[in-house]
């Protein structure tokens, strides 16, 4: 799915199931294809490899060749022609509502 003319890979998987809403964005890069870039909406941050604590902006680690970088979060909508499109939202308010009892 592309929104915005960015490829778009849904929350586990469920792309074409995607409704409008707010979501942590990760970029994905995977060295074995030729670097082939996709993004993803996710319901919670990124986390780092190592310490998996959730981050919101940056490198989060590489796991089998796989890159992943948080970068903030979207807001999806509809536009007047019903197509979804994302614009960037306030990722530290998305994480602290839901994330209530959490710090970063």
């Amino acid at each position: 799915m592309r929104i915005n003319g960015i490829e778009v890979v849904g929350t586990e998987g469920y792309a074409d199931l995607i409704e409008p809403g707010r979501f942590f964005l990760a970029k994905i890069t995977e060295e074995n294809h030729g670097c082939a870039q996709h993004y993803q909406l996710r319901d919670r941050p990124c986390r780092t490899n190592r310490s998996h604590e959730p981050k919101l902006e940056g490198w989060c680690g590489c796991t089998n060749n796989v890159d992943t970088d948080a970068c903030g979060a979207v807001e999806v909508y509809r536009d007047k022609a019903k197509r979804l499109r994302a614009r960037r939202c306030d990722a530290q308010a998305l994480y602290d509502e839901v994330s209530p009892d959490c710090e970063l």
